[in-house]
């Protein structure tokens, strides 16, 4: 361990001392790899590295689980307190309470070992901006105190180290550590992720009637005296330091006899105490968000592009109201979103506004494809979305995915969007209908090969031994065909006959599996039919409200797909706008359009959804069936006089959700399984 991993040996060690010895594994863990994930997962990983395989161990695990040095003898839980252990407090002063919108002026930090003062780290900071009067009255820090006070970024690295690993306490700590952070941020330097204590939620559940919880108010209840030259960073951090001494003299008698205790109180991930409403932006969005950001977003439709600190989009979102969703961002719980990590590490958000949600919608599929951002999941691996490939060239069909359409004599479907559903719906398939899934090919009728044991247990019609005739076999890839083109009954009837079959005979667990694999089935077959609708839609007219008032966003729609796309003003004449609508239209129809493919499945599956949802809202044309110029002008003179509804936005309303239509993906389709057979 301390051979292969120095650092981390260290690290650990560190902890260990901090917490008074030992410490939980789960708490180890969150320490070691970070809080992502649950800790079972690290458990294995853990011990394989704390578990010295020889040599003289430096840890060892107690019989509660939880890990200490070795051989060391520790103290009752109840007399193992702070002042044995190693911390520093910190404190920071500020220009107001907004951290991406004020400053740091003065920060402290002074750490104890063992309960004493060990090292002071104490400076004021230059804020590049002049102070207001009511925090020089409140610090009486002044401008001509900072005119050469260092900039925050030439303390950054200084103050990283001396904080260190250690435990930080400080009276309403999330305070002070949100304006460390978002001066960290600035600095382009990664946040800190020291566990911490916070004297404010302590006070809170060992003090009782209380009015005020501010630090002065704890000093006076506890019987400390404040000094004169409260609000400076270095006297805030001497008397919390003294603070915290009177809190754990009396812990005890609240039941709280060791540090894990405390940390369960006014730790990162505890709570204040029930009694007292404490309301805090710590822990939410706006703890790490700049308000900002905010008041440059209109209540208007468009995309917002997160941005991280290297200027990389790392999330495209859409919006009916681009203030409403972003600022719903704001109130989201940290840790707790589908997407965690995704705001603490926004640097600027970036948005496009357009004329409609549709355009949204369509923008926001183009993006992702675009940047791939790493917190998109639907969309980024569009590359990846599988075909359904039934291999007609084969005498006895077979059915199988692929991430490849080729010329094969094969009926390719798809390709589809949700991989998941794919492989189940598969698995399903060959459940309820007796064809094979072997490997050999069968270039004829006739050709044998040996028997599976799918034969032997009644699944298959076995082909392969000539037990089958070519009608019956064909007969069921017929319905296979059908349910791939989008008539979901014919599948489901066969999965229903099925499960009232095993219900029957007592196999209620295998029954209710089949249950759950209809929504599979129901899935892949609505897409199979927008698919195939699509393919068989006329070409059509879509216009949409755009950003100004005086023009439009004319669409063109060729079998379901988007093949043009044009800003058209109010006042250009008919015969220019008529000459560009006709000319695209020639170039869809100069040569055959190829079958949908990843390129084009989800503008296709996007603008199909949209028109079935929304068959009275929105303005469409047919297009002329002559190349005569007076038909073409006719519809542009259409179009020019034509009113798009425009989406109602209101301030007020409740933000929508934008979150991944489809579940993750359980993992993606590398090369060689992109092919392979789907076999029980």
């Amino acid at each position: 361990m301390s051979a292969g991993y120095p650092s981390l040996s260290e690290k650990v060690k560190g902890f260990l001392l901090a917490r008074g010895g030992a410490v939980d594994e789960d708490a180890l863990i969150g320490h070691v790899f970070g809080s992502s994930g649950s800790p079972a997962l690290w458990r294995s990983l853990l011990r394989q590295l704390l578990l010295a395989p020889e040599g003289e161990p430096t840890f060892e695990q107690l019989a509660d689980g939880s890990w200490q040095l070795a051989g060391a003898r520790l103290k009752p839980p109840g007399d193992r307190g702070l002042a044995d252990l190693d911390y520093v407090v910190f404190d920071a002063e500020t220009t107001g309470l907004k951290p991406y919108s004020q400053r740091i002026i003065e920060v402290a930090a002074i750490r104890y070992r063992g309960g004493r003062e060990d090292e002071v780290f104490s400076t004021l900071v230059q804020p590049e901006r002049s102070l207001p009067g009511q925090i020089v009255s409140l610090t009486r820090i002044t401008d001509d105190l900072l005119t050469d006070a260092p900039l925050f970024a030439a303390i950054a690295d200084p103050l990283v180290r001396f904080l260190g690993d250690d435990l930080i306490v400080g009276h309403n700590i999330s305070f002070d550590l949100a304006f460390l952070d978002a001066e960290l941020r600035r600095a382009a330097r990664p946040v800190i992720l020291n566990a911490r204590l916070d004297t404010l939620a302590v006070a809170q559940r060992i003090l009782s009637g209380q009015r005020r919880w501010n630090l002065d108010a704890v000093a006076r209840a506890l019987g400390l005296r404040v000094a004169g030259n409260r609000h400076r960073a270095e006297a805030d951090v001497r008397l919390t330091a003294a603070v915290l001494a009177a809190l754990l003299q009396r812990a005890p008698e609240r039941g709280l006899h060791s540090l894990d205790a405390l940390m369960g109180v006014g730790g990162a991930r505890g709570t204040a105490y029930a009694g007292e409403n404490t309301q805090s932006s710590v822990g939410r969005g706006r703890a790490v968000m700049d308000p900002a950001w905010l008041g440059e977003i209109p209540h208007l439709p468009g995309c917002y592009l997160m941005r991280d600190a290297r200027d990389t989009i790392i999330y495209v979102g859409k919006a009916k109201d681009l203030r409403n969703r972003v600022g719903s961002y704001y109130s989201q719980t940290l840790g707790e979103t589908k997407k965690p990590g995704l705001l603490e590490s926004i640097a600027r958000i970036e948005t496009i506004v357009v004329g409609s949600e549709l355009e949204a919608l369509l923008l926001e599929s183009q993006l992702i494809r675009r940047h791939t951002p790493r917190y998109n999941v639907q969309g980024r691996r569009y590359e990846q979305y599988p075909y359904i490939k039934v291999d007609l060239a084969d005498a006895w069909p077979r059915v199988r995915r692929t991430r490849r359409r080729i010329d094969d004599g094969a009926a390719y479907f798809g390709p589809f969007r949700n991989p998941r559903a794919v492989r189940r719906a598969l698995d399903t398939i060959t459940d309820v209908l007796p064809i094979r899934t072997c490997r050999p090919r069968a270039r004829t009728p006739e050709v044998r090969w040996p028997a599976c044991m799918r034969l032997t247990l009644g699944q298959c019609l076995g082909p392969c031994v000539g037990k089958t005739t070519r009608e019956e076999y064909g007969a069921i890839i017929a319905d296979l065909l059908r349910f791939l083109s989008g008539d979901a009954q014919i599948m489901i009837d066969r999965v229903q006959a099925q499960r009232l079959a095993l219900q029957g005979r007592g196999y209620s667990d295998r029954a209710a599996q089949l249950e759950g694999a209809q929504r599979h089935l129901a899935a892949i077959a609505r897409e199979g039919a927008l698919i195939a609708t699509a393919a068989r839609t006329d070409d059509l007219i879509l216009v949409l409200p755009a950003v100004e008032a005086d023009a439009l966003e004319v669409l063109l729609l060729v079998r379901g797909r988007l093949w043009a796309r044009t800003h058209v003003g109010r006042a250009e004449g008919c015969g220019e706008v008529a000459e560009r609508l006709r000319r695209s239209w020639a170039r869809a129809h100069a040569e055959e359009l190829p079958p949908t493919d990843h390129e084009t499945i989800d503008e296709t599956a996007l603008l199909g959804g949209w028109l079935r949802r929304h068959p009275h809202d929105l303005t469409t044309f047919g297009l002329p069936d002559t190349d005569a110029s007076a038909a073409w002008e006719a519809l542009a003179s259409a179009i020019l006089c034509a009113e798009p509804q425009r989406d109602d936005w209101e301030p007020a309303d409740q933000a929508e959700d934008d979150e991944e239509p489809f579940e993750e993906e359980e993992g993606a389709l590398d090369e060689e399984e992109a092919d392979e057979l789907i076999v029980l």
